[in-house]
């Protein structure tokens, strides 16, 4: 009896070891794998909480400058759009007093940076100091127009002066 107990108890350790070998150490690997992930995991969650919370303290930042970015969007418009520039210098002509007179489409230049520039070449009929005027206004128009050239030539007696402008303005 002592020999088939002496076995019987050989032969539990070994199915014991071999249960423990071949099923329950398999699950352990596969928990510890899982446990790995879920930590993964809980640190890629907890790196986007951080990043969003950035975002939006970013955004209430920029909330503060709200009107100061909207100037800058106005003067950097997103798409250059002609027409828009040309009803800013024919509005700011009129009310200093000066005819728009020709209005000559040059280029858009399409670089490889980040702004993009529109050319335009237009000539005004007026007084001198209905000149200077619209020359300020632009310069303190929201929108960002700079000129490059004047040209004028000295008209007969009583007639109006004529300036032709070279006009650069930019988009993004």
């Amino acid at each position: 009896m002592t020999v088939s107990r002496f076995t019987s108890i050989f032969i539990n350790f070994g199915l014991i070891f071999l249960l423990g070998y071949f099923w329950i150490f398999p699950q352990y690997k596969s928990f510890q794998e899982v446990n790995t992930q879920l930590q993964n995991k809980r640190i890629e969650l907890r790196d986007k909480e951080e990043y969003f919370s950035k975002i939006e303290m970013a955004k209430a930042a920029l909330e503060e400058y709200k009107g100061e970015l909207s100037k800058i969007d106005s003067a950097l418009p997103s798409e250059p759009f002609l027409s828009s520039v040309l009803n800013v210098l024919e509005k700011t002509s009129i009310e200093n007093g000066l005819v728009l007179s020709q209005i000559g489409f040059s280029k858009v230049l399409d670089s490889s940076r980040a702004l993009k520039e529109i050319r335009l070449e237009i000539g005004v009929t007026g007084s001198y100091p209905a000149f200077k005027n619209f020359l300020s206004t632009l310069e303190n128009n929201s929108r960002l127009i700079e000129v490059e050239n004047i040209s004028f030539s000295t008209p007969k007696e009583k007639e109006p002066f004529t300036f032709d402008l070279d006009i650069k303005t930019y988009s993004y």
